[in-house]
């Protein structure tokens, strides 16, 4: 059977007895958290702050925000991690060891001392343990040891297999198996104590520290006592059953108290504090078996367990009580009252002597939902949902039937009366003869359910209704009877009508709505946000004003304290939402209602101050088209760290090592960006289009007021060099030449298509005067061609008609008229009628007109005869036959035989016009 099988976790349940009492915080890391096996076997924390644990999966780095996995050469399980003097991280698994150390990006590498060694004396060898001491860094599994000093390695000779080296008060102790405890001589001999021999029969798993001594603590037979010559059982009433449960680690703490983990049964915390703390699988942890314990700066304790990873909160200010049973639920309701603490949750209300120690007891008759708990003249009266008790001791008495307690207050000026928001309106309450608190009426005329009530200094009281909104109502002086409501909701200018809620600062009552407060105007009847003190500006952050006049500022997540000086401290507690309490004990501390119990704050407590522990820089990743650049980190002389050249944006990862609270960052970079960025959770930044130069980024968290920074400087790209510059002068020079010239040829081009244009346009104009010249002649040439025709027509048919007239003058006449004359005249007529001259001064003014008509027809008729054009031509102006006759010195009828040839001529068919044909040809 393999050695280190002695100190594998046995996963076994072996519950204890579980207190109820109040104890320090756990938090929870399982593997889904950090991403890595679930097996951790070792811790450390490196100079900044930053937490390690050996992982079956490798090296596991926590930050406080953020996880990350770093696996050795060959993916090793890691046993052991520690922290050497000079800041240097070691790790060892099978067959492996060496150290962590950070480049000037911030990024973890790792070097291997094993593999520089002669033999092979590592082989089939896993490293346990790491001791890192002024006398060097010792690397040992269970049979070989390893010693490290100013970069020289070498082996030590151990007489027999070996358990863990310690190192106690400067003296370096081992467990030497079948033999005893040994101590490490300064020429790496080995030499028993004093009665070491005494343990050669058990199995040593931690030797402390001790006034006086030392404790050694052994596996399986418990804790013993060292007084430097022999050892004797610890007195301890828990070392049996310490020894029952198997020891598997132990340290000492700074405080001076032990920590003692176990494989069967959790942790146990042993020291100055009334009883022990202890935590097991039943109460806080993930598992029973704890294979690792270390205490950070902050004085917290860390578990590495067979299952996960815990948190110890030991410097936590706060003690928490946890309903790890599920009997109590949410604490709505606290109250210390004639020596017993009593708490109200939705199961009922609960009670225990205060102070000191025992279990919770339910009050008979108290069962379901607590709404408050308030001492008023002596006597503790509780809203319930059944009603209003009277709390006397471990008894309940029911002095109200009016369901749904919500809120007791008193009426100023009225110290016997108490009103009360219930789930139906307002109840009344006042003393008895023997002046015992006694219910009296209901107010009329509210019905509504009134979740809480504030009366103001002008003897208004305020009520919040838990649906419709916020009503301010004016009471008789004796608070008896409701004389005007004012009803303000989203009509008067609220976000919302639902959860609010009252605050009253000062002389003003303020309306708690969707997240942020506002103040109500009485004479314009409207809401608007409150711009009076600072704190109640902030959004999402509620105002609990104690009675002392102290406040606290309720955040989704944790809490802020302020005192008459201001800010006090910042609390990681997180408050029932919409139902915030925080109570005041007589001893000075403060009771928190929680989700699952409540958290008592110390009083006095020195961890209350703002952590000191500034936000560390983790690493920084160059960037470049969104991904990651691989590139020599390098820094200058006076550590500015130098950006690659081909790096366009880098990722800055920071972090703050403070472990119990949620850290909030920002940052900012004088000179390019002077103001701070806003508040957020992420602990990463990606800084892009920086300008090159020396640049220096400060970061911020809101858990500590120390300021962060790291010089960077941005090499100019290839564009932003002196020669680029050069180039692109010269190109821009070259560029603006051409364009130069190439602008002045396009306005030569222009030029010449202008005035060509402009010589197109003149040209147009003159055709155009010229048509229209040409067209204004055509219309007169028209013109004279229609009044020459028609004064032809006029003068063939006044010959005719002269004819005929000389005509019946011959008939008349007779033979008194001489043939002779009457013949010349005829002829005469018939030369004028018949003239020539006549048709040769129509054809000229026609062709003027028509200059390719008679042509053009010829051409294409060539059978026409004169008188067939001369026709045509006639017919051509659009002349009527009887027109034409005259013209023509023929009948009518010879004018119709004229056309009806022509027709035939120009072989058209019987139904087609003639006259249209001639005037379309």
């Amino acid at each position: 059977m393999r050695l280190s099988a002695l100190f594998v976790a046995v996963n076994f349940l072996a519950f204890g007895p579980l207190w109820a009492s109040e104890a320090p915080r756990v938090l929870h890391f399982d593997k889904k958290t950090y991403q890595a096996h679930h097996q951790n076997w070792s811790a450390a924390q490196s100079d900044e702050g930053l937490l390690y644990f050996g992982n079956t999966d490798g090296l596991l780095e926590y930050d406080g925000s953020a996880w990350a996995l770093h696996p050795l050469p060959s993916n090793q399980t890691v046993r052991a991690v520690a922290r050497g003097k000079d800041g240097l991280l070691f790790t060892g698994g099978y067959e492996e060891f060496g150290f962590w150390k950070r480049d000037a990006w911030g990024k973890l590498r790792y070097t291997s001392l094993s593999k520089g060694l002669s033999d092979k004396s590592i082989e089939q060898q896993e490293i346990w343990h790491i001791l890192s001491s002024e006398r060097g860094t010792f690397f040992q599994s269970f049979g070989v040891l390893f010693h490290y000093q100013g970069k020289q390695l070498r082996k030590v000779r151990v007489p027999n297999p070996i358990m863990f080296l310690q190192e106690i008060n400067g003296q370096i102790l081992v467990p030497v198996l079948e033999k005893g405890i040994y101590a490490l001589e300064d020429d790496l001999s080995w030499k028993m104590i004093p009665g070491g021999g005494f343990f050669s029969d058990k199995t040593v798993t931690a030797i402390l520290p001790d006034p006086g001594g030392m404790l050694v603590c052994t596996q399986e037979s418990g804790v013993y006592r060292y007084d430097g010559q022999r050892f004797r059982p610890w007195e301890n009433p828990l070392n049996p059953e310490l020894a029952q449960n198997r020891i598997n680690k132990a340290i000492r703490l700074r405080d001076g108290r032990i920590a003692i983990g176990t494989i069967l049964n959790g942790v146990y915390i042993l020291g100055n504090q009334p009883k022990p703390l202890h935590f097991n699988r039943v109460n806080k942890l993930q598992n029973n078996t704890i294979l690792a314990l270390f205490e950070d700066r902050d004085g917290n304790l860390w578990l590495g367990l067979d299952k996960g990873i815990d948190l110890l909160a030991l410097s936590d200010p706060f003690e928490y009580y946890e309903d790890s049973r599920g009997q109590i639920g949410t604490v709505y309701a606290a109250a210390v009252h004639e020596g017993y603490l009593y708490i109200g949750g939705n199961q009922g209300l609960f009670s225990k002597p205060f102070p000191g120690e025992g279990d919770f007891r339910l009050i008979p008759g108290t069962q379901g939902q607590v709404w408050q708990l308030k001492a008023m003249d002596g006597q503790l009266l509780c809203g319930h949902n059944q009603g209003t008790f009277a709390i006397k001791g471990q008894q309940a008495t029911r002095i109200s039937q009016v369901t749904g307690g919500w809120k007791l207050v008193e009426w100023p000026g009225q110290p016997g009366l108490l009103l009360q928001g219930t789930y139906t309106g307002i109840a009344v309450f006042s003393k008895d003869p023997a002046g015992k608190w006694v219910f009296l009426k209901k107010l009329e005329g509210i019905s509504s359910p009134i979740r809480n009530l504030v009366p103001d200094k002008k003897g208004f009281l305020w009520a919040v209704d838990p649906y419709e909104g916020v009503l301010r109502l004016r009471l008789s002086q004796n608070g008896l009877t409701l004389l005007s409501t004012d009803s303000i909701n989203t009509r008067a200018g609220l976000p919302t009508d639902y959860n609010l809620d009252l605050l009253s600062l000062g002389d003003e009552i303020l309306i708690w709505s969707n997240n942020q407060y506002f103040r109500w105007d009485a004479q314009t009847r409207r809401c608007s946000p409150y711009r009076g003190s600072q704190l109640a500006q902030n959004r999402g952050a509620k105002l609990i004003r104690m009675p002392d006049g102290e406040l606290f500022q309720a955040y989704p997540q944790r809490t802020a304290w302020y005192d008459e000086k201001g800010f006090k401290a910042w609390l990681p507690i997180a408050l029932v939402k919409n139902n915030e309490q925080i109570e005041k004990l007589p001893n000075g501390k403060y009771l928190f209602c929680i989700d699952n119990g409540y958290a008592l704050l110390k009083s006095g407590a020195s961890s209350l101050s703002s952590p000191q522990t500034p936000p560390v820089i983790r690493a920084v990743q160059p960037m470049r088209n969104g991904q990651p650049l691989h590139a020599n980190a390098v820094r200058s002389s006076d550590g500015v760290l130098m950006m690659p050249s081909r790096s366009t944006s880098f990722f800055i990862h920071f972090a703050a090592a403070i472990y119990t609270q949620s850290p909030g960052f920002r940052y900012r970079i004088p000179g390019w960006q002077d103001n701070w960025s806003p508040w957020s959770p992420q602990p990463y930044k990606e800084i892009a289009n920086l300008p090159p130069g020396k640049h220096q980024i400060q970061v911020a968290c809101n858990l500590s007021p120390t300021v962060s920074s790291i010089a960077v400087f941005v090499r100019p790209r290839w564009y932003q060099t002196w020669w680029s510059i050069a180039l692109l002068l010269v190109f821009g020079a070259t560029l603006f030449y051409l364009m130069y010239r190439l602008h002045r040829y396009r306005l030569s081009i222009q030029r010449r298509r202008l005035l060509v244009e402009k010589e197109r346009q003149l040209n147009d104009q003159r055709l155009q005067a010229k048509a229209e010249q040409l067209q204004t002649d055509v219309l007169n040439k028209s013109q004279e061609l229609a009044n020459s025709t028609f004064n032809l027509i006029r003068k063939n048919e006044t010959l005719l008609q002269i004819k005929e007239e000389l005509a019946r003058v011959k008939a008349d006449m007779g033979e008194r008229l001489p043939d002779r004359y009457h013949s010349r005249l005829l002829r005469l007529i018939d030369s004028h009628l018949g003239s020539e001259q006549d048709w040769l001064i129509f054809e000229t003014n026609f062709n003027q007109v028509h200059e390719v008509f008679l042509h053009k027809l010829k051409a294409n008729y060539p059978d026409l005869t004169p008188g067939d054009l001369r026709l045509a031509a006639y017919l051509k102006m659009n002349l009527s036959s009887k027109e034409i006759a005259p013209l023509l010195n023929i009948s009518l009828r010879g004018v119709e035989n004229k056309r009806y040839r022509l027709r035939q001529k120009l072989h058209l068919d019987n139904d087609a016009n003639l006259t249209e044909f001639l005037m379309q040809y």
